[in-house]
C-alpha cells in the first residue's frame, strides 16, 4: 500500500505504520483523532463551565453529532476539516493537535480531488482514529501520562 511520506510521530505514526495504512485511511484515522480531540475540548469546557450552567447539551456532543452513520462524503470530509480548523483558531486546542491537523491537510489537499475511499470506508477509518484517541487517553488516566 502507499503511505506516501507522512509526518507524524510517536504513537500514532506507530500505529498506522502497522495497520499499514495507506494516505485516505491515514487521512481519515486523522480527522477521527481530531474530532476525539474536539470533543475532550468540549468535555473540559462543560466541566470547566458546569457551575455556570453556561453550556447545553447540543454544544457538549456538537462535533461527534456531525457524524452520519450511513457514511460521509468527500463535501462532508471538507466540512469536518473546516470546524476542526475553526476549533483550533478558537484555542480550544493546541501544540501537537496542530502538526496533526496539518498533516491531515496535507493528505487531503493531495488526494481528495482522486479520492477512492466509499462513504461506508471514510466512517469506518474516521472511527477508528476516534476510538484510538479516546483508548489513549482512557489508557492515559492510568498510566499518568498520555501516549501521543
Amino acid at each position: 500500500m502507499d503511505r506516501g511520506s507522512f509526518h507524524l510521530k510517536g504513537d500514532i505514526k506507530s500505529y498506522v505504520e502497522k495497520m499499514e495504512y495507506d494516505q485516505e485511511e491515514i487521512a481519515m484515522f486523522l480527522l477521527g483523532y481530531l474530532m476525539g480531540e474536539m470533543r475532550n475540548a468540549q468535555w473540559k469546557d462543560m466541566h470547566k463551565n458546569s457551575q455556570k450552567n453556561s453550556i447545553n447539551s447540543e454544544d457538549r456532543e456538537s462535533i461527534f453529532n456531525k457524524l452520519n452513520y450511513t457514511g460521509i462524503n468527500e463535501i462532508k470530509i471538507m466540512g469536518l476539516t473546516k470546524e476542526i480548523f475553526e476549533k483550533l483558531e478558537q484555542g480550544k486546542v493546541s501544540g501537537y493537535i496542530r502538526t496533526i491537523f496539518n498533516e491531515l491537510k496535507r493528505i487531503l489537499d493531495l488526494n481528495i480531488k482522486k479520492w477512492k475511499m466509499n462513504k461506508q470506508e471514510n466512517l469506518f477509518y474516521v472511527l477508528s482514529g476516534y476510538v484510538y484517541n479516546t483508548a489513549s487517553i482512557m489508557l492515559s488516566d492510568k498510566k499518568g501520562k498520555r501516549a501521543v
